[in-house]
């Protein structure tokens, strides 16, 4: 997998971003997301110290969030033309999204105002603006937006049943595959 985000070829590229704590269904979603509209996809993935300072539960490092994702994308075969960057702020992403050449973002609604600086820097500085696609949270059956940090919260309340709360999400509090250190 690459690393770094010189592209420079003539084809779609995407860059999605997270912490990806627990690599879940809604996080799947998101990268498939991306690897429909781009050849190439590059994903920010939140640094150990940014982690701290912007997640209010504990995270996992860098180093085993990025081995989740990388044994992700080779499970959808996609591992050539995908590359994981090490974000440590938000003006990283900023810039990283100004110095290169990407097609589109795709995002939550949560991040939508900050592309749309980002885009009118690009467009400042004669470049083309990004394609913004916005994707909302997939939600459970039950109408719960999946997330780590709800996963997490249900791990560590203990005065609610994850089962009684949700089934769905239930599995994840459950099973060592989407263990928090």
């Amino acid at each position: 997998m690459g690393d770094n985000g010189n592209n420079g070829k003539n084809q779609r590229t995407a860059i999605i971003g997270g912490t990806f704590n627990a690599l879940h269904d809604g996080h799947k979603y998101y990268i498939k997301l991306a690897f429909d509209y781009a050849e190439e996809v590059y994903i920010l993935l939140t640094s150990d110290d940014y982690a701290k300072i912007s997640k209010s539960y504990q995270v996992n490092s860098y180093k085993f969030r990025k081995k989740c994702l990388e044994d992700y994308v080779l499970e959808i075969k996609r591992a050539r033309q995908c590359h994981i960057i090490n974000m440590d702020s938000d003006c990283f992403l900023i810039n990283f999204c100004l110095k290169n050449d990407f097609t589109m973002a795709i995002l939550i609604p949560e991040y939508y105002p900050l592309f749309q600086k980002i885009n009118r820097i690009r467009e400042d500085e004669g470049k083309n603006p990004l394609l913004l696609l916005v994707t909302q949270r997939i939600k459970t059956r039950e109408g719960f937006k999946l997330s780590s940090t709800l996963i997490n919260n249900l791990k560590c309340d203990h005065r609610i049943s994850p089962t009684q709360y949700s089934p769905d999400l239930a599995a994840y509090t459950e099973s060592p595959k989407y263990s928090f250190n």
